[in-house]
């Protein structure tokens, strides 16, 4: 007990430290010439507002002249404040920039000495079930996905951990995409109790160390709402296109593409099924991509359309939903 109170004490002192340093330091301040504050306050002010020029030049809010045949996507909501319509350029030209450091090797798999492609794709199908079952939004899908890929990019996971790393990386995205994440709790009964609640914690500190707390990435669902809006997309083709899109989750092919590609290669593989003309000047526009520079991607997500896959069912069960307008249930046609 003794030397409990001893380290109580040693504690309290250097609270009572701490708090007079913070006491001097406010009062030196307060004895600073009138002058000498009004410098420094002008000189950080400059140099806030040299930022600020600086910014400016980067991240216009001028509206974009638009070419021939290119509609103005944004015209309809220039008065709607949630919009965001003087940013949306500078926030799709971040987007771009940040897309193109992905964060892993798109062929981390041949790594990995325990886990194959199948297996991760077999992971991807069952957080789809419990991305559903939760009525999570899509990002935190996708932000899930991406989590898992670079943390795998990292580390060499063993097959028993595999789905530890894709319930915690779910955890994650939840967190930082949810208003309402579940508990730990509720995701150690979706494993069938096959990790314990400490478990879960203690790879999440471990997979948010080992990604350096960089949870703020850019992802194919990023891209797809924009260029949807481009497409002028009804439901049925935005349901098809998400389709198409959670389909490529499951694709380790896919990878070595920029999210925006794929994003405007689910757009154009939608449109085509919904009997529409494929690409117009608007989404040539919109996403950076010509018909011709989004070929490379198609016969990748082509050959995959129709595929009926005995193991991974999820995301096809979920998008034959009636609410979903069965789009899943389609024959697709792809680009050879």
């Amino acid at each position: 007990m003794d030397g409990k109170r001893r380290e109580e004490a040693v504690d309290d002192m250097d609270l009572i430290q701490e708090v007079e340093e913070i006491d001097m330091h406010i009062e030196e301040a307060s004895e600073m010439p009138q002058e000498a504050i009004q410098a420094e306050s002008q000189e950080a002010l400059g140099a806030i507002i040299e930022d600020l020029q600086g910014m400016t030049l980067k991240y216009s809010t001028a509206r974009p002249v638009l070419g021939l045949g290119v509609d103005d996507i944004d015209a309809l909501d220039a008065s709607n404040p949630l919009a965001c319509v003087d940013y949306v350029e500078s926030q799709y030209s971040h987007y771009r920039e940040k897309e193109c450091r992905p964060g892993y090797d798109p062929g981390y798999m041949k790594k990995q000495p325990y886990i194959n492609v199948r297996m991760r794709a077999i992971l991807v199908d069952w957080l789809v079930e419990v991305h559903y079952k939760f009525k999570c939004c899509p990002e935190t899908l996708y932000l899930t996905v991406n989590l898992i890929d670079r943390f795998l990019d990292r580390k060499q996971v063993p097959r028993p951990k595999l789905q530890l790393v894709g319930v915690t990386a779910f955890l994650i995205a939840c967190k930082y995409e949810e208003i309402y994440p579940p508990e730990v709790k509720e995701l150690v009964y979706m494993t069938d109790a096959a990790y314990t609640r400490k478990q879960i914690i203690d790879m999440e500190a471990f997979m948010l160390a080992t990604l350096k707390f960089q949870v703020t990435v850019c992802t194919t669902h990023c891209f797809l709402v924009r260029f949807l809006k481009a497409g002028h997309a009804d439901n049925k083709l935005y349901f098809l296109a998400s389709y198409i899109a959670e389909r490529t989750l499951q694709e380790v092919d896919v990878l070595c593409f920029l999210p925006s590609m794929v994003a405007a290669a689910a757009v154009y593989l939608a449109r085509k099924n919904c009997g529409m003309r494929s690409w117009s000047p608007t989404l040539n526009h919109y996403t950076k991509y010509s018909e011709d520079a989004l070929l490379p991607c198609l016969r990748v997500l082509s050959p995959w359309l129709n595929s009926r896959s005995q193991t991974l069912q999820a995301i096809r069960k979920k998008y034959g939903a009636a609410k979903f307008m069965m789009v899943s249930s389609l024959e697709l046609t792809g680009v050879v």
